[in-house]
């Protein structure tokens, strides 16, 4: 009998889909994060039911493949994750708490129960899958965080997927009548037209014992996402937009030393936008765990966003710069290193960005991103999962009213690029970071909303949208990913 896990099956689509595999002669091992006790008598068996808390990931995970032992599973066919919160409304107001809860149960929990039980998949030529969302490429401006975690799955599940490591899927769904809207804050009479989850777990079902293509359910929702994806940030008018209804830049002249903060700016990338930034005008400070900046942080903790924040005042441009990535299979890449990635790329963003735009006179934005985005990056899957999150971020609040640009940067001839890269035979041919800082601080001034500096990288990002599965083919042959972590 195949068995197949399912997180946050305990309402919803995730009740519904159990339901559908049990009658078609699988054996399903419930998640939830109740205490049995609280479940309904039928269809829960204390003996399947795996409670854990997907805000505490690591944890979680751990008791998930404990809990597996415990019964003597020695194998997973299908590992389907379905568990998510939500939050509805302004991303500015949006409790640093509840933040960080969704993002733990929506995007870190999924990847830290994914590598957990790689080896039960593995066994069998097991198969992840992962409910996304139809939204999931388009800006949505009151479900920012929510919608950033299921670009940066669907990210994640595109450069595992190149590494041939574990077969995986994405299924995105429409609006569905469950009670995560309610319990997020979204209140609309719309939510009585929505899909039942009876009828989206058995189409979920359908499209996951079919094939292993992700899928989109429902005409409708095809068309959305298809629209949504053709236009992503960086592809619309060949790499740049410009902000709609928001005024320019801050003309340095217009006052005293305008006011930029740079996160990641004492090398590389960062310490050429910090210089550039200060030749046109602008007084800057630097935000890094290098004993060198001006605001000494590290970024990967909760204690770090808060003394970052401690220490801002009067800012009138916060670029997002920082970054670190981990170089491996993600089979056998190391939890530890694959979370840091994730809180320095993605959630230190994430909380610094909500609370700045909290302000009485929000900052502008610049966020670095990748073209990883548009490409897929087999190696380093979360990393493409951080930054594609985070790109999903800045399209929403810019939608918001929020002014920011969002750049796309390929190989650029830095030391952290050429610790990271398995080829650096070529490297006098990637970006210098000086020439690219460059052409953000001119994309800023010119009130750009997106940027994917160089032609060929514009090309590229172009191929990478219109033809995914050639291009992670290509990707996976360059990147030839070496163990360890950086």
């Amino acid at each position: 009998m195949p068995t197949a896990l399912i997180t946050g099956s305990t309402e919803g689509i995730g009740a519904a889909l159990a339901l559908e595999l049990e009658g078609v002669g699988w054996r399903v091992i419930r998640h939830g994060r109740r205490p049995f006790g609280e479940l309904p008598p039928a269809p829960f068996e204390e003996g399947d039911y795996c409670r854990a808390d997907l805000c505490d990931p690591e944890s979680a995970a751990d008791g998930i493949r404990h809990f597996l032992a415990d019964l003597a599973i020695p194998h997973l066919d299908l590992l389907i994750h379905n568990a998510a919160v939500g939050y509805a409304g302004r991303f500015a107001d949006q409790d640093p708490k509840g933040c960080r809860e969704l993002i733990a149960t929506n995007l870190l929990a999924p990847i830290a129960i994914t590598r957990e039980l790689a080896p039960l998949l593995t066994a069998v030529s097991g198969k992840v899958v992962f409910v996304g969302s139809a939204i999931t490429p388009l800006p949505c401006p009151e479900f920012a965080t929510y919608t950033a975690t299921k670009a940066a799955l669907a990210s994640f599940a595109r450069s595992v997927r190149a590494e041939r490591g574990i077969r995986v899927q994405v299924v995105h769904p429409g609006p569905t009548r469950t009670r995560l809207h309610q319990k997020s804050g979204y209140r609309s009479p719309k939510t009585e037209s929505f899909r039942d989850p009876a009828a989206v777990g058995s189409a979920i079902r359908r499209a996951v014992l079919r094939s292993d293509r992700d899928r989109v359910l429902g005409p409708g929702n095809r068309a959305l996402f298809a629209a949504g994806r053709l236009g992503r940030p960086g592809l619309a008018k060949w790499g740049h937009r410009r902000s709609p209804d928001r005024p320019r830049a801050v003309d340095p002249g217009s006052r005293d030393e305008p006011h930029c903060v740079i996160t990641g700016g004492s090398q590389g990338i960062g310490a050429a936008l910090a210089a550039t930034f200060r030749s046109g005008g602008y007084r800057v400070t630097t935000v890094d765990r290098q004993p060198d900046a001006d605001i000494v942080a590290d970024l990967s903790t909760a204690a770090g966003v808060e003394a970052a924040l401690a220490e801002l005042a009067g800012v009138d441009l916060f670029v997002h710069n920082a970054g670190i990535n981990s170089i491996a299979d993600f089979t056998r890449s190391d939890p530890a290193a694959n979370r840091a990635v994730l809180d320095v790329n993605f959630v230190a963003p994430a909380l610094l960005t909500a609370a700045l735009a909290h302000s009485r006179r929000p900052p502008d934005f610049i966020f670095v991103a990748s073209l990883s985005c548009q490409l897929g990056y087999p190696g380093a899957a979360t990393y493409a999962a951080s930054k594609d999150g985070v790109a999903s971020l800045a399209a929403s609040i810019h939608a918001a009213g929020l002014r920011t640009l969002t750049v796309f940067p390929g190989p650029t001839r830095t030391e952290h690029a050429a610790r990271h890269s398995p080829d650096n035979s070529r490297a006098h041919r990637r970006m210098p970071p000086e020439e690219l800082a460059r052409r953000i601080y001119r994309a800023y001034r010119k009130g750009r909303s997106t940027l994917i500096p160089g032609a060929a990288n514009r090309i590229l990002a172009a191929a990478g949208t219109a033809l995914p599965g050639a291009v992670s083919r290509l990707m996976r042959r360059a990147m030839r990913p070496r163990d360890g972590a950086g």
